[in-house]
């Protein structure tokens, strides 16, 4: 019996230490399940991260690119009302520029014909108030053709339509 007992404690050893292998063995899955569990809710919360940092800056690369258009669309239309300013005050200076020269040349034909002393006494009278009031408006058309000109001048457009308003000008100079 004592053979048989000290038997039984050696084969308790084993049968303990076998039961205390399985539990490890046990408590080691289910380590490695939950190991295994909360690697995929870190792997899912990192994909909703990206995904809604992705959407996020997509969404600021939108805006920003509605932002460059608009701008860009405001700068166009700034410069292409500066070019109809820019022409209509061209036009008002040739409307300016052809009134006195033909007022130049009237008053050039008055001042001969009171020079030969043509006319009598009583239309020297009225051609020289004549003459005084085209001067006087010749006076105010340079004036209102120089503020014209300032006025251009402020209007200048950059680079490639400057050189169109420019050659314009120059055409209404030439034609003046």
């Amino acid at each position: 019996m004592i053979n048989f007992c000290d038997s039984l404690r050696a084969y308790e050893d084993s049968v303990q230490r076998l039961d205390k292998s399985k539990e490890i063995i046990i408590y080691r899955g289910k380590y490695e399940k939950e190991r295994l569990v909360t690697q995929n809710q870190q792997l899912e919360l990192e994909k909703v991260y990206t995904s809604r940092l992705l959407l996020l800056l997509t969404i600021i690369v939108l805006v920003l690119l509605v932002l460059l258009v608009y701008f860009y669309q405001r700068r166009k239309i700034a410069i292409h009302e500066k070019g109809e300013e820019l022409n209509r005050l061209g036009l008002r200076l040739h409307e300016h520029e052809s009134l006195m020269d033909r007022n130049n040349a009237y008053i050039a034909e008055l001042e001969a014909q009171i020079a030969e002393g043509r006319e009598a006494s009583d239309q020297l009278g009225e051609q020289e108030e004549t003459l005084a009031s085209l001067r006087k408006e010749n006076d105010s058309l340079r004036r209102d053709a120089d503020r014209l000109r300032k006025e251009m001048e402020k209007l200048r457009l950059p680079s490639e339509e400057s050189v169109g308003t420019e050659r314009i000008a120059a055409e209404l100079r030439q034609t003046r």
